[in-house]
């Protein structure tokens, strides 16, 4: 009699823990070189033994959060943006292991090209404006070899990542943002980051993707629409646009396409890190550093109230072991066939497929 009410009495501690278990989201903005501080903000949260129970992300925010959500430690992250690598994906170029099979144009000084057809029944001349300035090629081989087989070990599933993983691209023809929740977490990171001009956009789901943070750069809703967690930790390292400058292209298509984000949590449900990023550029990843440290202090700045608001903790032990779970299952990534779809190419392409 006497075991039976101790076992009914462990039992009802433990649905009672469970029931009152307190689950925390992490939003992370779009920002460009300014999202590196996200690396800092997690840092600093992983320190405090603050769990993260989910992650969603625009742009750059979505690479860190989709970088976290595969298993990669803030250490990790500031390895992989430091590498070499990282800086040929960045400007376009081939690693040397890659050079003979990725297709790249010879350096020329044309800012379009001209195409004319001289045919009887149709004469003509086509122009053509480039559709990016950095080679997509480079990082799309990467994202494969980052991403692939984690997209695999979670069966395609972001709710099956070692953190659950949101992020968010715009469709530019509907002109909405598109919440990315299955897939390859690559392909959806690629999407939300596409920035126009800078690099050449993609499609999923027979939708054009561009960057994310034209329609929705701090997807706080999304969060709370997706995993309704306990408490949102926001990281903000961008602002609604402001007036460009004459020469500045990229800021003219910010102010032309982006619309207004509402970075305002409400403070019932989580806490906003939130710092001054002026004079850091788009692409300066050089202050990499910098950034990461920024974004350490200003978390840490904020860490009272998180504690204080946040019951629940995660030692760095039970962290460990989270992430050699989900690494014991990501398979190894192997490329044993190519599928060209014909149908799917202009006529002249067709003619260099063996």
């Amino acid at each position: 009699m006497q075991v039976k009410k101790i076992t009914a009495t462990l039992l009802a501690v433990l649905i009672s823990l469970t029931l009152h278990s307190q689950s925390v989201g992490l939003v992370l903005s779009g920002g460009g070189a300014k999202g590196l501080s996200h690396i800092g903000v997690i840092k600093a949260l992983e320190e405090n033994n603050i769990p993260i129970d989910y992650v969603a992300g625009t742009s750059m925010g979505a690479i860190v959060a989709g970088l976290y959500s595969i298993g990669l430690s803030p250490d990790e992250m500031i390895r992989l943006f430091r590498s070499d690598e990282f800086k040929s994906w960045q400007q376009g170029q081939s690693e040397k292991m890659y050079e003979t099979h990725i297709y790249r144009r010879d350096a020329t000084p044309e800012l379009f090209g001209a195409t004319f057809n001289f045919s009887r029944k149709e004469k003509k001349i086509n122009y053509t404006l480039p559709t990016n300035l950095i080679s997509p090629y480079p990082m799309d081989i990467a994202f494969i070899q980052l991403f692939a087989s984690s997209s695999a070990a979670a069966e395609y599933d972001f709710n099956k990542l070692m953190v659950p993983f949101r992020c968010v691209s715009a469709d530019i023809v509907n002109k909405k943002p598109y919440v990315l929740r299955r897939g390859g977490i690559g392909e959806a990171i690629r999407a939300s980051m596409t920035f126009p001009f800078a690099f050449k956009p993609i499609m999923i789901d027979s939708v054009l993707m561009f960057d994310g943070g034209f329609y929705n750069n701090f997807p706080w809703d999304v969060m709370i629409k997706d995993f309704n967690p306990d408490y949102i930790i926001g990281a903000k390292c961008s602002t609604n646009p402001t007036e460009p400058d004459t020469d500045d292209l990229l800021a003219q298509l910010e102010n032309m396409m982006m619309v207004e984000t509402n970075y305002n949590i409400p403070p019932e449900k989580g806490v906003l890190i939130d710092g001054d990023y002026t004079n850091v550029g788009l692409l300066d990843f050089e202050m990499l550093d910098a950034m990461v440290q920024k974004g350490y202090e200003l978390a840490m700045k904020n860490m009272p109230e998180i504690l204080q608001r946040v019951r629940e903790r995660r030692s760095a032990k039970e962290l460990s072991e989270k992430r050699l779970a989900f690494r014991l299952k990501t398979p190894q990534v192997i490329f044993d066939n190519i599928n060209i779809i014909p149908d799917t190419l202009r006529k002249g392409k067709r003619e260099f497929i063996i």
